[in-house]
């Protein structure tokens, strides 16, 4: 099993064999934020396979005080929907209300979907849901992250 995101578990989408290296095409800093520490684990090794570098929060509130730190914002932002302390949104809120512009990709296997789609159609946040594969992933942040 390898490179696809479902909450606790990955599956395997057929497309990239396991050993498969990415291309380092990326640069930049991605806060991703998500209380499942093994679905943290995987996306983050995804993410720096291509060059990204990763920021880890473990809810919404860790994610504001990483933010805060933060000398430049980062390039963009994952952020899980279902967590403890501070759900996805309410950070999102949070976020907004400070003013921060930055491109958020949210991500869930839960039922939170219609919640985020009011957001996702404002253009506020883009909606991912689990499971997804690592190109899915990549694809839906390098979307998230273009200009529109």
């Amino acid at each position: 099993m390898h490179d696809v995101v479902d909450g606790d578990a990955f599956r395997d989408d057929g497309d990239t064999p396991p050993d498969e290296p990415f291309a380092r095409t990326e640069s930049g800093v991605i806060l991703l934020v998500d209380d499942d520490t093994w679905a943290r684990t995987a996306i983050r090794r995804i993410l720096t396979r291509v060059g990204f570098t990763v920021v880890e929060a473990v809810d919404g509130q860790d994610a504001l005080d990483h933010y805060g730190r933060m000398i430049e914002p980062p390039r963009g932002v994952i952020l899980d929907l279902a967590m403890p302390v501070m759900g996805g949104l309410a950070c999102l809120e949070a976020l907004r209300a400070r003013g921060s512009v930055v491109p958020v990709l949210m991500i869930s296997g839960d039922d939170a979907e219609h919640e985020a789609s009011g957001f996702a159609r404002r253009g506020d946040a883009r909606l991912l849901q689990k499971p997804f594969s690592a190109h899915e992933l990549l694809g839906a942040l390098r979307e998230t992250l273009t200009p529109t």
